[in-house]
C-alpha cells in the first residue's frame, strides 16, 4: 500500500501543513518506474490524521476545556477541507470521467457531509456547556466511522480506478494547492 512520505497537520485557523511532500511520486511501477499515489491511500491516511485529533479531542474536552475548543476547531476545519476535496475537486472529477451525476455515490455522500456539518454546528454551539454534547458526540462518531468506511472501502477505490494516472495526479495537485490556501 502506497502512504504519503509525511505527516499532514492542521495548523491554527484550519489550514493544513505539508512538511514534505506529501505528493511526491512512490516507488512502483507504471511502465516508466513509477506510480502515482492512489487517492485512497492519501485520502485514508487523512482520515486516519482526522482520528487522532478527535481522539486527542475526546480526551481534553474533560480536563482542559481551552485545549478542547482548540481540538475541536482543528477537527472541524480538517473535516470540512477533507469534504471540499472530495465535493469539488473528486466528486466532479469523477462525475466528469464517468457521465454519472444523479443518482450515484457521490450524492449519498454529500448527503452524510451535510449531516456531518449539521452536527459540528450542534456541538459548536454545546462544546462549553458541562456535558453539552455526549449524544451529539456520540452521533458524529458513529457517522463518522460509517461514513469512513464506505468511503474506504467503495468510493475511494472506484475513483482510482476510474480516474486515468493523469487525472488522479491533477486531484492530488489541486488539493495539495487547496490546502496551502487560508
Amino acid at each position: 500500500m502506497l502512504m504519503p512520505r509525511c505527516h499532514v497537520e492542521a495548523t491554527p485557523f484550519g489550514g493544513l501543513s505539508f512538511p514534505c511532500d506529501c505528493f511526491k511520486m512512490n516507488e512502483g511501477s507504471d511502465g516508466e518506474g513509477r506510480r502515482s499515489m492512489k487517492i485512497k491511500d492519501f485520502m485514508t491516511h487523512d482520515h486516519e490524521r482526522l482520528e487522532q485529533i478527535l481522539r486527542d479531542f475526546l480526551k481534553a474536552r474533560d480536563q482542559d476545556g481551552v485545549r478542547a475548543r482548540e481540538l475541536f476547531n482543528a477537527f472541524k476545519s480538517g473535516v470540512e477541507k477533507h469534504m471540499a476535496w472530495e465535493e469539488e475537486i473528486l466528486f466532479p472529477a469523477i462525475e466528469r470521467r464517468t457521465g454519472m451525476h444523479l443518482p450515484g455515490p457521490t450524492v449519498l455522500v454529500q448527503s452524510q457531509h451535510r449531516q456531518i456539518k449539521a452536527l459540528f454546528e450542534k456541538i459548536s454551539a454545546q462544546i462549553d456547556k458541562e456535558g453539552g454534547t455526549e449524544e451529539v458526540l456520540k452521533e458524529l462518531t458513529g457517522l463518522l466511522a460509517l461514513h469512513s468506511r464506505e468511503e474506504e472501502r467503495i468510493l475511494y477505490p472506484w475513483i482510482d480506478v476510474s480516474l486515468g494516472k493523469e487525472e488522479r495526479e491533477a486531484a492530488l495537485e489541486q488539493m495539495k494547492q487547496c490546502s496551502t490556501m487560508g
